[in-house]
């Protein structure tokens, strides 16, 4: 019997910006190319949980996750992925929508706002929470994590 293969790739700006977790456009649309045209199944986290739930069959499939919710998904992203019919996932950091990212390595890039994250979502992105301010969630208290993902 095959092994399941179940990928989750996950991307933070779409652009031409500086730091490690930036992707030139034409690279990002090369590797959605290469990833539709691999043969894989593309799934949400639903599906996922589906077929975690009740298994059959050993899938090859690609779940595509967003982090951090910055602008330039809707410029470089989004039209790629509707163009070919994959939908995604964002996590968005709640305190941060709407702003300028104030974290290292964001590079005061713009977070999305709300009307944008809820116009996307028509097109259908999913989107989840990045908690609220975008720490790393390992190293909270356990009275902080709950403020943080409540």
């Amino acid at each position: 019997m095959a092994r399941a293969s179940v990928h989750i790739l996950t991307w933070h700006s779409i652009s031409d910006g500086a730091g490690p977790t930036a992707i030139a456009p034409s690279i990002f649309e090369e590797q959605i190319a290469a990833i539709a045209e691999s043969g894989a199944s593309l799934w949400t986290f639903d599906d996922y949980v589906a077929w975690r739930e009740k298994p059959e069959g050993a899938p090859n499939a690609v779940i595509v996750t967003f982090d951090d919710a910055f602008e330039d998904y809707l410029i470089n992203a989004h039209p790629v992925l509707t163009r070919r019919k994959i939908r995604a996932t964002m996590f968005a950091p709640a305190a941060h929508v709407g702003r300028k990212a104030q974290w290292d390595g964001a590079d005061g890039r713009m977070v999305m706002d709300w009307p944008d994250l809820a116009a996307a979502a028509k097109e259908g992105l999913i989107v989840g929470s990045h908690g609220s301010m975008h720490v790393d969630l390992t190293r909270l208290s356990i009275a902080r994590l709950k403020e943080e993902i409540d």
